[in-house]
């Protein structure tokens, strides 16, 4: 996002606090407002706000594991919106779902390099699209060309992005040493 889409994206969403800038869980006016931004940020994104807070308040809470319980309370959520949008957050490979012995909760936390591993899961897409395209493509047959052109300019930006994210990912693993 360039520095003038920034601008106006957080010109254009306005947040109101559900908490009052206080969860219940004591966390800082700025800590909640920085999650509730998250949240507009990917409401913005066609996502639901939820999953945007849900994701934020991973980023940056203390213990960085949390039960669903204490993420129900610190971002005043059911239960029901917290396991729905930590499948899908998990689905998009930014949160692991954690077991503990002898504790029955269900804890989550930010995955490590989870940035990196979400970018990993779109390039996974981004080949699944791929091969949806070449079954068009076959379905197509001998069609003319420009019956034919859509599904091969997606199928070619899809495979140059794949590996231009692919590399980019590959140069940032080498430079900061991580894996995954």
């Amino acid at each position: 996002m360039t520095h003038t889409e920034r601008h106006r994206f957080q010109s254009t969403v306005k947040l109101v606090s559900v908490n009052d800038g206080v969860d219940q869980m004591g966390a800082e006016p700025d800590i909640m407002e920085f999650v509730e931004q998250m949240g507009g940020y990917f409401e913005s994104r066609s996502l639901t706000r939820l999953a945007g807070r849900l994701l934020g308040w991973l980023l940056v809470c203390d213990p960085e594991r949390q039960s669903s319980e204490e993420l129900a309370t610190a971002l005043a959520a059911s239960s029901g919106g917290i396991s729905t949008n930590a499948r899908m957050l998990i689905q998009f490979g930014f949160i692991e779902r954690l077991a503990v012995a002898g504790d029955r909760r269900t804890y989550f936390r930010l995955r490590p390099n989870a940035f990196a591993a979400g970018e990993r899961e779109r390039i996974r897409a981004m080949a699944e699209l791929q091969d949806l395209a070449d079954v068009g493509l076959r379905a197509l047959g001998d069609a003319p060309p420009q019956r034919s052109r859509r599904l091969r300019e997606m199928r070619d930006l899809l495979a140059y992005m794949e590996n231009v994210v692919s590399d980019a990912l590959g140069r940032y693993s080498q430079r900061t040493g991580e894996d995954d």
